[in-house]
Parts: structure tokens; sequence; C-alpha cells
């Protein structure tokens, strides 16, 4: 009869196995059959940070999506609808530089020279150039999205509703415009986060230069103050003192000859002047010296009210640097609070790219950081450097071109998430955080609520649509393009959104009769991406129906590899919209980064290609290493370790032991023409497949707790420790079952609870696994009669059944599986191997169940450590009265429990020895010729009078154990099946053919 089950080789191949199945599921849209089948069930809401379409995906990106699809099929298999909706941050500085780059064009001008309208337009042409490589990683994780059209956040729909977003909160008063100085990338033309401004620190070498600054009522006296940015003097409009503070005059002789006198805070004079005495002639608090002019050190821009004087302000730490704090408000965002504080100018001296403007005659056009050490010059050869030392100083560099920023004033719009900091918190309060850290930092600090940049002074983007009046500086902030066609006073049926396009619009103002245009500036892509919860859907233009089923989510996942605050971004912007935190479960991958340590590894972690990744291993391998490396201890997560063999050998050791089991159960089923409608009644079941059914039970009750509380570490290690047991112990034992169980009956239990098992565990493991579960799942069910779905993600989740959780013989056998592992210790230190058979052994345990169960149970142990009797000591005193009755034995003591083993040998337990390791080569032959176990063979064997002696004595055992039809003493001819082996001094040769 033709066969029940596919036959499985001993290994799997991998890649093979994962590139049928995600074949056959494309064939079969089981991912849409997985939406479809569920909708009318409970919702379960996810989302994802829409990534940018600017690169190749990375391995963070691959991280994030692995751990949220586990808990989204096992949601799935939950009977929950879920919309795994996917979308992309079109938008964005990424972006923009990744298309430049295409085109050849570096910094602003050149995209202005190319022509805007055309490179805005390339943008949009350019959001499917890595799309393959996107959906390949996703192929591979078995990470399934939608086929509905992913959302992108240029979409005439998506940006209607930031534009709604917008207007609310300008209705509810939290946006402002303000000059603010703020991290700033030249190179880039745009304003960054601090979160973005301190990714990437590199030691610069830097100048750190003490300047004088003469007074100009005090002849031959001068301020001193410090700077490691020296082209910021060009922008110096004061110098501020602490008023309480102590400063010192210094008398010196000048570098030119005569005296001079120099002013510093007293704190700093060491740090300054050295060890040297110093003479000093007067000292008094700062305020002495306010509103004190000096000479300013350049004068090529004019100011329109008078700089150059002293500024007292109990903010200045007198500590810092010389005490007396160079202030250029342009660089400085305390410097700027001060200038608007003390009615200061602003003066900047540098283009919005970095370079000195056309007035600063000497450097006009030269970057910033390169004038540094031409300024130094110029200083010391006008007598007005102090000194000048070389440093190394952490520089940031932005992190999307790797230029220099700095700190830099501009004119920008905001949003004041501040104002509503309190119910920010008390929503933040509400979610829930699962991290693989012991004691995990709430992701959502109170921080991250301060107030965020709006604007986005670049080319690709959301037009902000504020406009203002030319004439009377009227504002007017519109939500939508019905909004913006009724103001334009026309029916525009074809409005584009580019804003090339709305800025062309004339607009008359409402109050004056002027002129409306709109604010340059483009809308920040945090804010977009913020909006995806109701964006995506276009809401509140249509949609709504579906959006309030589809918010808040019940989970998210991040990991920080990017500082972003995304997290709290979307929290913040939705909370104030909705009144409603946007998640409930936040799953925080932040350890998974932060213990990489990014110095040791070439190229960072963008380096590391995902694809090669699942390559390499497999995703099933690496699904379960990243559950495995969420421990909450060692937590020493490494991208690279993924390249190395070691890292994943525990993921890559379940994935064999299950396929181990799978193997043995279809490869002994199909031998004896087992079937599903064999299955056998309880009646016929042993200790052993009670036992396995009572933790297959426990299996699915623990597994199922730990998905439910988005506990990777509990899933991963419940099924670890079960998978063990299943390949250690009951398939060990059940080898020899195989070859003893002449009833049927025995054997068809065997396959019965090795069926249910199997079909039970490929379902706990299925959101993990994918693969390997749908494999196994897919053999199991092929030709039942029964309707199964065909695919395992179409099946409901295993239900425990708690009348068959027998929670004593779980513990029972957990005691007995201990003490065969210390038997077999003993064994392995007396260096007696397994198939030498002993007399006896003996436990001190405390181990004492039923009688009828202790008896099978002492049959397990005596077949597994190969012993003719097992003895129970439950005292200390008798276990040592025990062992003084002996000469010859082996001891060993684990924990509470203790054993002794008889190592003394007989000539009959000798003789038994040498019988079972014949067998055991036998079948060693058998496997490598591909006999099958039971198949009749013909033995050839050759050895000493007295090994052939006790062979031919003993020859029904080796008929039984080893299937051998006939048995015939002679040297074997065929030199391809022989095997050579030694026992005891003993040379023995056997060979084996097949029986015909």
């Amino acid at each position: 009869s033709a066969a029940m089950f596919r036959s499985v080789p001993d290994k799997p191949n991998i890649t093979q196995m994962e590139d049928a199945l995600i074949r056959y599921w494309k064939t079969w849209q089981i991912a849409q059959k997985c939406e479809e089948q569920r909708r009318g069930g409970g919702e379960f809401v996810y989302y994802e940070k829409p990534p940018s379409p600017h690169s190749k995906p990375e391995l963070s990106h691959a991280i994030t999506r692995t751990i949220s699809d586990i808990f989204l099929r096992y949601k799935t298999m939950r009977g929950y609808h879920i919309l795994r909706r996917s979308g992309w941050q079109a938008h964005g500085l990424p972006m923009e530089l990744m298309v430049a780059k295409q085109l050849g064009l570096m910094g602003k001008e050149q995209v202005e020279e190319y022509g805007v309208d055309k490179f805005i337009q390339k943008c949009g042409d350019f959001l499917d150039y890595y799309a393959p490589y996107w959906e390949r990683m996703n192929d591979h994780l078995a990470y399934w999205l939608d086929p509905q059209e992913a959302y992108v956040t240029f979409s005439h729909e998506f940006t209607e509703s930031v534009w709604w977003a917008i207007k609310s909160l300008w209705d509810k008063g939290l946006l402002y415009s303000s000059l603010k100085v703020m991290p700033y990338c030249p190179s880039c033309g745009v304003y960054l986060s601090e979160d973005e401004a301190v990714q990437n620190c590199k030691e610069s070498p830097e100048m750190s230069a003490v300047i004088r600054l003469p007074l100009v009522n005090g002849p031959g006296t001068s301020l001193l103050v410090m700077t490691q940015a020296a082209w910021s003097l060009v922008g110096n409009v004061a110098v501020a003192v602490n008023p309480d503070a102590e400063y010192i005059t210094i008398e010196q002789e000048a570098p030119g000859g005569g005296i001079e006198n120099l002013i510093v805070a007293e704190k700093s004079a060491k740090k300054i002047f050295g060890d040297a005495p110093l003479k000093i002639v007067d000292k008094f608090k700062g305020k002495k010296l306010k509103g004190e002019a000096y000479f300013p050190l350049y004068t090529f821009i004019l100011a329109q009210k008078a700089p150059h004087i002293v500024i007292v302000d109990d903010r200045i730490k007198e500590a810092f640097g010389t005490g007396l704090k160079h202030i250029a408000p342009t660089f400085s965002e305390q410097d700027l609070q001060l200038a608007q504080e003390y009615d200061l100018p602003i003066l900047n001296p540098l283009t919005d790219a970095g370079t000195f403007i056309p007035e600063v005659r000497p450097w006009s056009g030269k970057l910033f950081y390169d004038a540094n050490p031409i300024i130094v010059e110029d200083l010391q050869a006008r007598g007005l450097l102090f000194s000048v030392e070389s440093c190394i100083a952490e520089q940031p560099h932005c992190p999307y071109c790797g230029a220099p920023i700095i700190d830099y004033a501009g004119s920008s719009w905001f949003v004041r998430f501040s104002q509503c900091q309190d119910e920010l918190l008390h929503l933040a309060e509400k979610v829930v955080v699962s991290s693989g850290l012991t004691e995990a930092g709430h992701p959502l600090d109170k921080n991250k609520f301060a107030d965020r940049l709006l604007s986005y002074h670049r080319f690709w983007g959301t037009p902000l649509p504020i406009w203002e009046c030319q004439a009377c500086h009227y504002q007017r902030c519109l939500g939508s393009r019905d909004e913006l066609i009724e103001l334009a006073g026309k029916r525009m049926q074809a409005l584009d959104w580019d804003y090339t396009a709305i800025d062309e619009l004339i607009i008359e103002c409402p109050e004056c009769g002027g002129q409306l245009k709109r604010i340059p500036d483009l809308v920040n892509p945090w804010f977009e991406s913020s909006c995806m919860p109701f964006a995506q859907w276009h809401y509140p233009f249509e949609n709504k129906a579906v959006f309030e089923t589809q918010f808040p989510t019940d989970m998210i996942c991040i990991t920080e590899a990017r500082n972003d605050n995304w997290l709290e971004d979307c929290l913040a912007v939705n909370g104030i919209l909705f009144e409603k935190a946007a998640f409930k479960h936040v799953l925080n991958l932040k350890t998974f980064i932060s213990n990489w340590d990014e110095k040791n590894a070439e190229g960072g972690l963008e380096a590391v290609e995902p694809f090669d990744v699942m390559k390499a291993f497999g995703a099933d391998v690496w699904r379960w290493h990243l559950l495995d490396c969420w421990q909450a201890e060692s937590n020493k997560f490494s991208p690279f370790s993924f390249l190395s063999q070691e890292a994943v050998q525990s993921a890559q050791q379940v994935v064999s032991s299950i396929w181990n089991v799978y193997s043995f159960f279809a490869t002994q089923a199909n031998l004896y023409d087992w079937s599903v409608e064999d299955i056998s009644e309880r009646a016929d079941w042993n200790l052993l497949d009670h036992w396995l059914w009572a933790e297959i039970n426990s299996l699915v009750r623990d597994v199922t707790i730990g998905y439910e509380t988005f506990d990777p570490c509990a899933i991963v290690a419940t099924l670890k420790k079960f998978i063990e047991k299943l390949n250690g112990w009951y398939l060990s034992q059940s080898r020899q079952r195989i070859h003893l169980e002449s009833l049927e009956s025995g054997k068809s239990a065997l396959f019965t609870v090795l069926y249910k098992t199997l079909h039970t565990l490929s379902k706990l493991i299925a959101p993990l696994m994918p693969f390997l579960s749908e494999e196994i799942y897919q053999n199991l069910t092929a030709n039942s009669a029964s309707t199964n779905p065909n695919s395992i993600h179409l099946t409901d989740w295993p239900i425990s059944e708690l009348q068959d959780l027998d929670e004593t013989l779980i513990m029972e056998m957990d005691e007995v599986i201990h003490l065969a592992s210390l038997g077999k210790a003993v064994r392995c230190s007396a260096g007696i191997p397994i198939h030498q058979p002993l007399t006896e052994i003996a436990f001190l345990s405390q181990f004492a169940p039923t009688q009828h169960r202790m008896n099978e149970y002492v049959d397990l142990l005596q077949d597994d450590l190969n012993v003719k009797r097992v003895i129970f000591i439950d005292s200390i005193e008798l276990f040592e009265q025990y062992l003084l009755s002996y000469e010859k034995k082996e001891q060993m003591s684990q924990g509470a429990s203790q054993v002794a083993l008889d190592t003394r040998l007989t000539q009959p337990l000798i003789e038994e020895g040498v019988v079972n390791q014949v067998i055991s080569e036998i079948n060693d032959l058998r496997l490598q010729m591909g006999i099958a176990e039971f198949e009749p063979i013909r033995l050839y064997i050759k050895s000493t009078p007295r090994v052939m002696e006790a062979l031919f004595r003993n020859r029904q055992m080796i008929i039984g154990k080893a299937a051998v039809v006939e048995m015939i003493e002679v040297l074997p001819s065929q030199k391809e099946h022989t095997s050579q082996f030694e026992i005891n001094g003993d040379t023995i040769v056997v060979g084996v053919e097949k029986h015909t």
C-alpha cells in the first residue's frame, strides 16, 4: 500500500523547504485567507512605524518584524482578525539624499540648479527603487502583509489627513513660530532633533583658544574668553559674567613689552594661567563689570543695536572656561535667550550652507570649520590670542550625510507639546511596556514631550498649510483641500498637492484685502509618521468606521536602533487629537541594540543584510534565536553573532531535535503501514504515552500564557524543556519499543501519541517557526480523510485538555529522568560503556510513586541504564549501610540525590555486553547501507573462538534485535559492507547483506 506520509530525510534542507513553502503560500494565497477567514472575529490591531524606502532593509527592521509577526500569527490562530497594513515614510532627508546621489547632485544649491519640480518628480519615481529587497526580506522572514496597497505618506489622502491634524492643533493654540537655536546640518540644510544630533558623534581635532577682548574704558585691560569654535567669534555680540561670582584682575608682562591686565573668574585662574604665582591687582564681584564696553573682534557686520558690552546673568557658570562667556546668539540657545532678554543684536556671519557671507571679506565662501585655524592665526597676528591648544572633542556629525553639524538659529514652526505634558504623561502611564530588560525604563519618558519642530526646510514633503498676509500679517491655517479651494475662490478640479502648484494660487486676505502667501516651510516627516494611525485611512474625510475599529493599536514593536521619538510623537499627536493613548502594548527591543558594541563592528548594524542571515541559517532558526536572545539578564544580543555558528547552535539544536522526532515518526509509521485511521484507544497506552500526553497539555497551557502575556522568554524556555524531554527521553525509550513491541497495539499506541504530539507541537511552534511547523503539519494531514485547512496558519490554536494534565505523573517522570541522567553520569565516571550490562544500581531518593507506577519506572530505568536491578533507598543511614556491603562500586551525588553503581563484572554480563556491542555495530552497518531496521539480513562474522561461542549461545537475542535470518561464521569478502572492531582484546569482523 502507498505510504501514508511523505518520506522525511534525516536532516532537513532548510533553504529548499523554505523556498518551496514561500511559493506554496503565494500560490494558495494563504496570507489573504488568514485575513478573510477571521473577518467578523475580534479585531487585533497592529501598527508598525512606517520605514523609509530610501535604502535596503536593515537588521533592525527584520528584528521588529520578526517579533511582531510571532504575536500576530498567534493572535490569528486565536481567531482574531488582523489587518497587516504596511506603509512608507516617503518624505524626509534620507529619501532626498538617496535621489540626489542617484542624480549626482551635492547640496541644496545643486538641487535648485537642477530644478525643484524635476527633483520632486524624481523622488516620487524612486520610491520603488529598493522594493524588491524589502519583498525578499518579508518573504524569507515569513512576514505577511495585507495584499491591499500599502499607504504612502505623500498620497493626496494621507496629506489631507495631515492637514486636518495640523489645523486641529492650530485651533487648540498649540502651534507657534519662533526663532530658536537647534542642531543644524549646513550640508543638508535641515534642522535635526537632539536625538538625531547625538547619534553620530565623532572625535574631531579642535582648537581651544583663549582670546583677549580689550576694554574701551580700561587701557591695557582685557577680558579673557575661551572658545572651541573660533569661527563663532565673528558672530560675537557680548560677554556675560555671573553677578555674584568673584572675578580678579591679573597683572603680567604683555607679549610686546610693557604691562597688561587680564580679567578672569577667580575659580578659573589656575586652569588658564597654570601654577605660576599670579600678581592679583584687583578682586571684585561680577556685577561690577555690568555695561562695560569692549572693542569688537570683528566689524564685518553692522549691528542695529549697540553690541559688545558686558552683561550679567546668574546662569553663567564661573568655573566654565574663563568664567566670562562669549555670547554669539546665532550659535547657542542660551546666548539667544540672553540676547532677547538683554536686547542685544543677533549677528549671523554664515549662510545656510555653513559658509561665511560675502560681508566677511577675508573668509567669504569658506566653510565654518575650515576657517578655524585661519581665524586663530589672524587673532594671533593682532595680539588678541592669549593661548591656544589642540584638543580632541566629540563633534556631532549628521547621521544622514556625515557632515559636521552646528547649533544654528532659525525661524521655524513648533508644536507646543509642553502645554499638554500632564495629560500626555497620564496617557503614557496606561501603556504596558514589555522589554528584554529586567528593570526596563519606560520608553515614554517625560522629557520626550518637549516642544517639537514642525517645519522642514527642504524640497520633497507635505506643504505646511499656513498662509500669511503680506500686508497685515494675518495668519490662516487650512485643514482640507475644500477649504483651500474655497479660499482660492475657484473650483480647481485638478489641484495637485504639490506645493509648487499650491504656492502659485493668488488668495486675498479676508482682513485687509492684501495677498495671502503660504509660509514656504514643509511639514517635518516625523509629524507625518505620527499621523499614521488615522491618515492611512484618510480620516476624518472617509473610513471613519474602519478607523474606529483600528485605533488604538493592541501591539507595537520598536527597536531604538534609530534614536527617534516616534513612539512619543505618535502618542502625543494622537493623544491630543483623540484623548486616547495610541498604543495598548509596546514591545520595546531597546536592549537588543544597546548592548551591541558599535566600535568593534565593521560597517555598523546597517551593513548586515537581513537576507544573508536568513539564507545562512533559515528563518526559523533566526526567529527562535531572536527570542532566545531576549533573556532578561544576559541580553548580550549581537547582530553579528548571527554570522557565527556558535551563536545559533542552541536554535539549530531545537530545530534538529524536532526534526529528529518528526523523521523517526514518518519513517517508522510508513514502515509499519500505520495511518491516521489506526489511532489507538487510551487503553493501549503505556505509562510513557500517558506521561507525554500530560506534558503536551501542560505545554499548551504554559505556552499560551507566554503568548498572552507577550513574554518571549517564557515561550522559548517552556518549548525548549518539552522538546528536550520529547527527543531525549520519550523517543530514546520508544526506539527500544519499536524492536521489542511485537504487539501491534504497542506500536500503534506509540504512533498515535507521536502523531498527536507532533500535530499539537507544530501548532504551538507555528507562530515562532512558520516554515518547520508548516512542513510537519502538511505531511501529517496530507492524506487524512478529515477536512484539514491547507495551511497550519489557518488552523485554530490548540486548547489544553486539563483532565489529561496529570501533574503528579509529570513530577514523577521528571524525577525518573533526573535519576537516569545521574545513573548515566556514574557509569561514565566508572568508564563502563552503556552496552555493558551491570547487576545493580541504587539511588538515595525520596521518590515514592504508587506501586504499579513504581514497577514501570523501574523497568524504564533498567532499560535506560542497562542494569539488572534498580533499588530505591529513602534514608541516608540505610544508604550508608548499603554502601558498606560492596567492595566495587562507583558513587556520585547531585543535589539531594545520591547514586551507587555496582561495577563488578561476571562472565555472563561480559558476554551479554559483547553481544550488545555486536548488535549495535550490525545496526550501524545496516544504517550506512540504507537497509531498514526490520528488513531481514544475512550476517557474516569472524572472531576468536570464545567470542564466537558467546555469539552462538546468544543467537536468539541477535536474531530478535538485529533481524538476522542467517548467521555464517566466515570472514566477510565484500569490503564495503564490513566493520572491524575490538572488544576486550578480541578482534571481530562483521559484514551484512540484504537477505533475498
